[in-house]
């Protein structure tokens, strides 16, 4: 997931062939000003090395300096140093942000805060990211990137007492799946509709959706049962988040801990 276009241009995680999708939306990777990856399985940090190779390269060749942050479990850190490790430190700089506790990993980038928040994923330690974007006017979109697996009560409790306006997350396999979606540690449509209902945001976007289900995807039709505004993510799918009412944008930049 991209955003950009308020002020900072943000990535959540780096699957394999994102330099294309970039590419694909205007966007160079030497762009980037922060990358957030939200676990260490492959299909989300499997095009992370090339692409912090591929903005290293460039800063290099421009001869300017420049600094990333990069924010992710522990093993992030290995993958950034193994990528840049032969380009010139005087030019690109990975501020490494290694993800201990949300309370003490806020990370704040021109106005804009970014707080991972844990994610139930099997075994493999998962961060979400709840994003407060700087807006004009001095509002802020709240945007919560649900990672692969299911919240924890205490992401669940953050998002209830900050707020959310524009929910994104996985809803990999439709409810009547459910007993497989508890072996891999995914979640189910049921999952984000208990979900939405609890945190009321403004918009739900499912994605990481198992391709078994084809072009009819049950769990649009399932979350919608019990919440409306819903809609499916694709590939390049670009959401204004400037036609959310204004009214209902927080006015306050500051985020408050359960």
């Amino acid at each position: 997931m991209l955003i950009e276009g308020v002020g900072i241009t943000m990535l959540m995680d780096a699957g394999e062939g994102v330099q294309i999708r970039l590419r694909e939306v205007g966007v160079e990777p030497a762009q980037l000003d922060l990358i957030a990856i939200t676990h260490l399985h492959g299909d989300h940090v499997f095009g992370l090395m090339p692409l912090l190779q591929s903005v290293a390269m460039r800063i290099e060749s421009m001869k300017i300096k420049r600094s990333v942050v990069l924010v992710g479990p522990q093993g992030v850190d290995y993958l950034a140093r193994a990528a840049i490790g032969s380009f010139d430190k005087d030019y690109l700089t990975i501020d490494v942000r290694l993800i201990e506790d949300p309370r003490s990993s806020v990370v704040v980038v021109d106005g804009n805060t970014v707080v991972p928040l844990p994610i139930a994923h099997g075994d493999v330690r998962s961060w979400g990211y709840y994003v407060k974007l700087r807006v004009s006017g001095g509002r802020y979109v709240r945007v919560f990137y649900g990672a692969d697996g299911v919240p924890e009560e205490f992401t669940i409790e953050f998002l209830k007492r900050n707020g959310v306006d524009v929910l994104i997350h996985e809803a990999t396999y439709s409810r009547v799946h459910s007993a497989e979606a508890l072996r891999t540690g995914h979640a189910t449509s049921d999952t984000v509709a208990r979900m939405a209902v609890s945190v009321n945001p403004q918009v739900v976007i499912l994605t990481h959706i198992s391709q078994r289900y084809g072009s009819y995807v049950p769990q649009l039709d399932e979350v919608r049962t019990r919440f409306k505004r819903v809609y499916l993510a694709e590939d390049l799918m670009t959401y204004p988040i400037y036609i959310l009412p204004r009214e209902e944008l927080d006015v306050s930049g500051d985020v408050l801990f359960p």
